[in-house]
């Protein structure tokens, strides 16, 4: 019995040790996707920095043009970053529920398995113990019956 649930529960921490790993791996591949995005971003952003200030220096005209676009491209950057974080939230919400779904899981089997080992122990115990009230009964009618007789011996040596 403890076998089988020491196995059972050797396995549950491998499979929740995987689960961990695979998190992990999401995570430091998520890590490596929002740096990439910075840098993307930053080379965007020195790129544009560039090209406004080259604008300005050849048209006062244009500056307000410019201003604009700038603006539009902030707010781009923005609804960008504002988006990559929301997805990162939903990812790490997704997976904390994954391994609490099964953490539960595994409580459960973890359940089942010792219910069924309980079950088992408690039916050969109760077989053991009608095959020995049996063997009992079998081994003592026998004796009681003599016994009997001689009470019944000693009840007709009295009178």
């Amino acid at each position: 019995f403890s076998q089988a649930v020491t196995k059972t529960i050797d396995a549950s921490s491998a499979s929740m040790e995987k689960q961990r790993e695979a998190l992990g791996d999401q995570s430091q591949q998520l890590e490596e996707m929002v740096k990439d995005t910075s840098t993307h971003l930053q080379e965007m952003t020195d790129g544009f920095s560039k090209v406004v200030k080259e604008t300005i220096d050849n048209s006062h005209d244009s500056m307000e043009e410019q201003r604009e676009a700038l603006q539009n491209f902030t707010g781009q950057i923005e609804d960008v970053i504002r988006s990559t974080s929301q997805e990162i939230e939903r990812v790490f919400r997704e997976r904390a529920d994954h391994i609490t779904q099964l953490a539960t899981q595994l409580a459960t089997n973890l359940d089942s398995a010792l219910e069924t080992q309980l079950t088992r122990s408690i039916e050969s115990l109760g077989s053991q113990l009608t095959s020995l009230s049996s063997q009992f009964v079998q081994d003592y009618t026998p004796l009681t019956n003599r016994l009997r007789d001689v009470v019944r011996m000693a009840d007709r040596l009295r009178r």
